[in-house]
């Protein structure tokens, strides 16, 4: 990585509290089906240690890196190193769409020339300041109209 480029996370602090919760959750239901049930609580413990692991290793996955060549999604497997990159010449349009309840989510897809794409979503960290950076950097590409106004401040969340 060199001293031009960012990071950016694929799934970002949010999802961690979320996952963090639902552990917290698993844990104190073994603590209270410790009395009533032992093989309950065993189950419980392996739930939350299972979805802590997950968090954990998820952590220092799939990263979305921008440097002066392009975007890079990235996913780092056992340090082997995989994914897609679009160089910042062949970014044909970027689109964001709602989705979820009352639509709170966001996915925005990032399309090359070439028919790749590349997705992210509005839990990952820093969004707001990853589209810009897009947006700025791809300057012939077409943006949609709320990529645009999320960047400005227009649309509430």
């Amino acid at each position: 990585m060199d001293k031009y480029s960012i990071e950016y996370r694929y799934y970002g602090t949010e999802m961690r509290i979320v996952f963090g919760v639902v552990v917290f959750i698993f844990l104190l239901l073994a603590f209270i089906s410790l009395t009533h049930s032992i093989i309950l609580s065993v189950i419980f413990c392996l739930l939350a240690l299972i979805v802590l692991l997950f968090t954990l290793l998820d952590r220092k996955n799939h990263l979305f890196q921008l440097d002066q060549q392009g975007i890079s999604f990235k996913k780092r497997i056992l340090k082997k190193e995989k994914g897609k990159t679009l160089f910042w010449y062949q970014i044909k349009t970027i689109t964001t769409q709602r989705y979820g309840w009352f639509d709170l989510l966001k996915k925005t897809e990032i399309t090359s020339d070439i028919g790749e794409k590349i997705s992210t979503y509005s839990f990952m960290e820093d969004y707001f300041h990853f589209l810009c950076d897009i947006t700025k950097k791809s300057k012939k590409a077409e943006v949609d109209k709320l990529t645009k106004d999320l960047i400005a401040g227009r649309v509430e969340l």
